[in-house]
């Protein structure tokens, strides 16, 4: 028996894009009663340990990608979706997933006895990306941006899912349940999960699952699309777009391209450790904001990468000040496609490709195979 992941991300960065910068979404901390100090500081663990995957799961994945390749990836919807596989896993499978997510030993046998603990604290965690704390999954605060984040488990119609992890899923990640017949109508299947995801990322992901990845021995799919759309706070002038070299990896590699120009006050760094500049750019609601990292030497970009873990990460944002910059990016668009089996398996998850058990999400499922971890991104210009 086959169980396959897909995960998918679609953002639009209204009147903006960059090229070979290193980007990343950004919440702003909400304020905190003293009353729920406690519960803020799970909170802020499960923040750390998911910016903790994000890096390390970035260095793991660009060593399975082409030299120079550009590597884009959402690292929270992965992180999500692994988050719900856990949910049902056992054994040395549940210990595993929980090293790679960031638990403590402590907090896998507590989970062990309390499935809710950790989802509490995610449940939390999106509430304050999402709607600012309203718990929704999806939020538009007023018009400045869109951000929808929905989940969806397709399972084989005769397979008997764990009541408790029902309850689970709906409760913490979302999550609606839908049934298929893998057995003879696989393909119409994968079609059907491709139409859904499609419409979450209003079109811009249509064939998550490419063809033959859906067959008559898979017992289930895990489905994770997030979309965003936003507006930068202050626009880039169109009159202001100029002529440049855009360098890629070297003095020797650049292409023309036409760099969106302006001169704003935005928070900014240049740190010596690691050679290079970082300006955090803010969508209109100011919740959301782009970070952009620039190594200052043109063959810098691999020491700024191997510096970049989560702690400096946030001492990076601990730092950042109001300067007034200039600001030039180009135009751009990504669109990527992986199979995440190896940069899993690197990171520890051996067993959920070979001999899983997943006997919390379903029943007779101590011993199955996880055949693919489908991850598609696409970011670009909208207008």
């Amino acid at each position: 028996m086959n169980l396959l992941l897909g995960i998918s991300l679609w953002m639009v960065l209204i009147n903006t894009a960059c090229g070979s910068f290193e980007g990343s979404l950004v919440g702003h901390d909400q304020p905190t009663t003293s009353q729920g100090a406690h519960d803020r500081t799970l909170v802020d663990r499960l923040r750390s340990m998911s910016d903790s995957f994000a890096t390390t799961f970035y260095n793991q994945l660009l060593a399975t990608q082409p030299p120079n390749a550009n590597v884009f990836f959402s690292p929270f919807s992965i992180y999500a979706a692994l988050l719900m596989t856990y949910l049902g896993a056992q054994g040395e499978t549940r210990k595993e997933l929980g090293g790679v997510l960031g638990l403590s030993q402590e907090e896998i046998v507590r989970t062990s006895t309390e499935p809710d603990f950790v989802n509490k604290q995610f449940l939390k965690f999106i509430s304050d990306i999402f709607a600012g704390g309203s718990g929704n999954a999806s939020a538009n605060n007023g018009g400045n941006y869109k951000l929808d984040f929905a989940n969806r488990l397709c399972v084989q119609d005769n397979m008997t899912i764990q009541p408790s992890f029902t309850e689970l899923l709906k409760k913490f990640h979302n999550s609606d349940i839908k049934r298929y017949d893998f057995g003879t109508q696989a393909e119409a299947a994968r079609l059907d999960v491709n139409a859904w995801v499609g419409n979450v990322t209003r079109g811009k992901i249509a064939n998550l699952l490419p063809p033959g990845t859906v067959d008559a021995q898979t017992f289930l799919i895990l489905v994770n699309a997030i979309y965003f759309k936003a507006n930068w706070m202050t626009q880039f002038e169109a009159s202001a777009t100029q002529d440049a070299k855009f360098f890629t990896a070297g003095a020797d590699t650049f292409r023309q391209v036409r760099l969106m120009t302006t001169k704003r006050r935005v928070f900014y760094l240049y740190d010596k450790t690691l050679k290079a500049q970082i300006v955090e750019i803010p969508y209109q609601s100011e919740e959301l904001s782009m970070v952009v990292m620039l190594p200052r030497a043109l063959t810098g970009m691999e020491d700024l990468l191997a510096g970049l873990t989560a702690q400096k990460w946030k001492e990076l944002q601990d730092r950042m000040d109001m300067a007034l910059v200039e600001l030039k990016l180009p135009r751009f668009r990504l669109e990527t496609s992986y199979d995440l089996v190896g940069a899993l398996s690197g990171l520890g998850a051996t067993h959920l490709f070979a001999g899983a058990d997943l006997s919390g999400m379903l029943e007779a499922a101590s011993s199955v195979t996880v055949s693919g971890v489908v991850h598609k991104a696409f970011v670009g210009k909208c207008c």
